[in-house]
């Protein structure tokens, strides 16, 4: 595969998958200290976990192929990410995507290549095809909104499939389950009448409390054209990582690119 999106994408390619409806908002909103303190629980929801360790399994098919493929991930808030691509079967690496506060490094052991930006944001997108920063796709991957998202723009309405938490205009829509404060569903969008820039909807939760996540989820890049599962297969909540889990060692002859916009990326 030429490209790193191959290897790290958890994702399935797809075909018209690009017109999404705004979803229709309930007129009852939730106001006042009510929404002040749905604000507060929704944000300590996403605090509670400040590092993870999990191993999870991404669906990948392009046209008539299909893969499997394992996924070591681990993060350390705020900033600090790494996610390792492994086959189906077998103990060698595919791939190795690592953030910190340094910028982000990532490694093609298959191309002898390494890569390096100090954009978080456009490394995710190039690699994973997901446009959101580090600590937004950790929060996702558990079924949490992002804390830092939590602003004075938030609407809350309260509708039969669950809250709706709006922020701005629409550029961000989470469906909340009422009782577990779990993600239901995400869509962010670019502008308030553009088609989403990422949807994300979950299935059934495994785990109780602040250690309850998604058992699967999937994801959709509308503009990438893009759709895909992951699903976790062990799981460890708020364990011991030292930052060294963050920072690569590029191996020696290796080529290394400082920047990510390369056409073999």
């Amino acid at each position: 595969m030429k490209k790193l999106i191959s290897l790290f994408a958890l994702l399935t390619l797809c075909a018209g998958c690009n017109r999404f409806p705004r979803p229709a908002l309930a007129p009852e909103k939730i106001t006042g200290e009510a929404r002040t303190a749905l604000i507060t629980e929704l944000g300590k929801s996403d605090a509670a976990v400040s590092t993870f360790k999990g191993l999870a399994r991404g669906v990948l098919q392009d046209g008539k192929e299909r893969a499997i493929i394992r996924y070591v991930i681990l993060f350390k808030k705020p900033g600090k990410l790494r996610i390792e691509a492994l086959p189906a079967t077998g103990a060698y690496t595919l791939s190795v995507l690592a953030a910190n506060e340094l910028g982000v490094t990532l490694i093609d052991p298959v191309g002898e290549r390494a890569y390096r930006t100090s954009d978080p944001a456009h490394a995710i997108k190039t690699a994973l095809k997901i446009p959101v920063a580090p600590d937004e796709l950790t929060s996702y991957l558990l079924g949490t909104i992002p804390a830092k998202l939590l602003d004075s723009s938030i609407d809350i309405r309260k509708s039969d499939a669950g809250l709706q938490v709006v922020q701005g205009e629409f550029s961000a829509y989470w469906l909340v389950d009422p009782k577990s404060r779990r993600l239901k569903a995400v869509e962010l969008r670019r502008s308030p009448r553009g088609a989403p820039a990422l949807t994300i909807t979950y299935g059934e939760y495994s785990g109780a409390g602040d250690q309850s996540y998604p058992k699967e989820l999937t994801i959709d890049v509308p503009g990438e054209s893009v759709h895909g599962t992951i699903s976790f297969r062990t799981t460890e909540f708020n364990p011991e990582l030292r930052d060294s889990n963050f920072s690569i060692v590029i191996p020696a002859g290796y080529s290394v690119y400082e920047g990510l916009d390369r056409p073999d990326l």
